[in-house]
């Protein structure tokens, strides 16, 4: 599948719309961008087979074969539909209409059996398209929500809100930016949800986690109440790590991810008093180069495994 896209542009006709194809190709895959004119409803970019090995998850999907995910999602949900054969990348723009090919998108397709190497690549791409909202804030002005919160009191102060981002009221987000707040929310979907929030509060995968770590500012909050009392503390201990991007509870133990500067994934087990009770590290991107001189003396330098 992978030798049948070239550069260029082409214009597709559907019934109510109209798209602007984009095909860009680059080392190690393509870059799909597109813009739509008319009403396209539940628009499919890409479909592709199951494999036992492809994992989905909220706005990309890997396997040994390399990722597949979407860039941006302006004026759209992105959703990843399954069926017992195939998985559908899809944007829905219900209820949207679009003149002279606005609202343009993009989704890559990466190639390479570096899972490490995928991510750091996917991630690259992301930070290219979004403008980092990463700013430095004391622990002293971060706040958890609550209706009883005096709003004079928030002002130029850090708002975390311990659910996602959907159920917030939007109003009341326009009356805390008003106020200079900044914003942190649990997320379904990073990407949709970047534009309106300053900073998330760290739930999901690892890997989901991981491609924004350099992007945006994260806060570590469980979504269990025992936890909110002591939550401020567990981050001033582990602050350090900048990159701080999973966290978790399970039998007893906070257990947080990292990656640190060797770009090695770093796993700190706390145990309920705080103390640290384990610190294991782990391979998670091979960063180191290979070089290869082809016949006629060319040099060229790989990294992240073999291409």
């Amino acid at each position: 599948m992978f030798s049948n896209f070239s550069n260029g542009y082409f214009y597709e006709k559907k019934e109510g719309f109209e798209i602007k194809w984009k095909i860009e190709n680059f080392s190690i895959g393509w870059i799909f961008s597109w813009s739509i004119k008319g009403e396209a409803g539940i628009f499919e970019v890409f479909k592709m087979k199951k494999a036992p090995d492809l994992k989905p998850y909220s706005f990309f999907a890997i396997n040994s074969e390399g990722l597949f995910g979407f860039l941006g999602a302006k004026e759209g949900s992105i959703e990843i539909i399954e069926d017992d054969e195939n998985i559908s990348f899809v944007i829905n723009y219900e209820h949207k209409s679009f003149e002279d090919f606005s609202c343009e998108n993009s989704f890559v397709i990466l190639k390479h059996t570096d899972r490490g190497y995928l991510l750091k690549t996917y991630k690259n791409l992301i930070e290219s398209q979004l403008k980092s909202k990463k700013s430095q804030f004391n622990m002293k002005d971060v706040v958890i929500f609550n209706e009883g919160l005096n709003f004079e009191n928030l002002k130029g102060k850090v708002v975390v809100f311990n659910c996602n981002f959907e159920e917030i009221d939007k109003k009341l987000i326009e009356n805390l930016k008003d106020l200079n707040c900044k914003i942190f929310a649990r997320s379904k979907n990073y990407l949709q949800d970047f534009e309106y929030l300053d900073g998330f509060v760290l739930e999901g995968s690892f890997e989901e986690n991981y491609l924004f770590s350099n992007v945006g500012n994260f806060i570590v909050l469980d979504e269990k109440e025992e936890f909110e009392g002591e939550w401020k503390v567990l981050f001033d201990n582990v602050k350090n790590n900048k990159k701080i991007v999973s966290f978790s509870c399970d039998e007893g133990k906070y257990i947080l991810e990292t990656i640190n500067k060797e770009k090695r994934k770093i796993k700190i087990y706390l145990d309920f008093d705080r103390k640290v009770s384990k610190f294991a590290e782990e391979d998670f991107i091979n960063l180191k180069s290979r070089k290869l001189i082809r016949e006629d003396g060319r040099i060229f330098n790989f990294y992240g495994g073999d291409l």
